[in-house]
């Protein structure tokens, strides 16, 4: 434990685990700056084991000490440092309350007089019962688990089986986008790309009043810059994007990755049908509104039918 600790190891490692994404403070440094902070933990890992080796497993003693001692040590010494590995490994980073937990948790003596029985701390089993066996029983998966036969996906002979709302990429169906531009002003990579003009509608009856609607001239993605978030889905109100599962489409050359609305929308064929509604769902408001009773006392009025672009006529 007090090796671990000193090395910064799971679980000690709470001060360098800046958001458990970066390094902490070694985020301002790349190249081989960076590779000498990684090789100096292993090296401290190494001291250690040799130390621990030395002092409690009896280091070069062992069978033909004579000629093998030198071997004896460096065996005992890798042991640890394996051992150091295999927590890593095995236990997930602690909270800060986690951590302390051991050792506020020792019992103390009761104070004398009446009162003192109720002034000693009853969670004195919270070593025995929280910070060693959670690591032993990490370690026994891990063991478990690096015995068993690993399983290799031949991708990409075998297509992989992906869950029902995998995210690849994102389709278009044109005729549904309105160019609100909703998508492109939530996006937070600003990886889309609008274009559209407004084109006079004439009236549908004599003396009526023409109206004007837009059309979509350019709808393009920048996948270089989209980190895959659904923002743009969630909010487009028309249904006009969608998640296919589909993530086969690498590029050799980065500005391939810029998808027009053409490109978009040949994603549509792969798009999974939507789930079933639950039966015992409630109703939609949409439905419930339309079925709602006029005030005065008339049939409610049928739902309006969408057109190809899905606004109501």
């Amino acid at each position: 434990m007090a090796a671990t600790a000193e090395l910064q190891r799971v679980p000690f490692d709470a001060p360098i685990a800046d958001s458990e994404v970066v390094m902490g403070p070694w985020t301002e440094y790349t190249g081989l700056r960076f590779a000498f902070f990684m090789l100096a933990e292993y090296a401290g890992m190494v001291v250690m084991g040799l130390l621990f080796g030395i002092l409690w497993l009896g280091g070069w003693q062992g069978p033909f000490a004579d000629q093998l001692g030198w071997l004896w040590t460096l065996l005992k010494g890798a042991l640890i440092v394996l051992l150091i590995i295999w927590i890593r490994v095995s236990r997930p980073r602690m909270r800060e309350d986690q951590l302390q937990r051991p050792a506020s948790d020792r019992p103390r003596a009761p104070r004398a007089g009446p009162a003192g029985a109720h002034c000693s701390r009853s969670g004195g089993d919270g070593m025995t019962k929280d910070f060693i066996p959670g690591p032993v029983k990490g370690m026994a998966t891990t063991a478990r688990q690096m015995m068993s036969p690993p399983h290799t996906a031949e991708y990409p002979d075998v297509a992989p089986e992906l869950p029902a709302r995998s995210r690849g990429v994102i389709a278009l169906v044109e005729s549904n986008c309105t160019s609100c531009m909703l998508c492109a002003r939530e996006c937070p990579d600003w990886c889309i790309h609008i274009d559209s003009h407004k084109e006079e509608v004439p009236a549908a009856k004599e003396g009526g009043r023409a109206r004007q609607r837009n059309v979509l001239d350019r709808f393009a993605i920048d996948y270089s810059l989209c980190m895959y978030c659904g923002i743009c889905v969630e909010v487009c109100p028309f249904d006009a994007l969608f998640w296919s599962p589909q993530f086969e489409y690498a590029e050799t050359d980065i500005r391939d990755l810029l998808h027009e609305k053409d490109r978009l929308g040949q994603w549509v064929a792969d798009v999974p049908a939507p789930p079933e509604l639950d039966p015992a769902a409630a109703e939609a408001p949409e439905v419930t509104a339309a079925n709602k009773p006029t005030r005065g006392g008339s049939a409610p009025a049928s739902p309006r039918e969408p057109d190809s672009r899905g606004e109501s006529r």
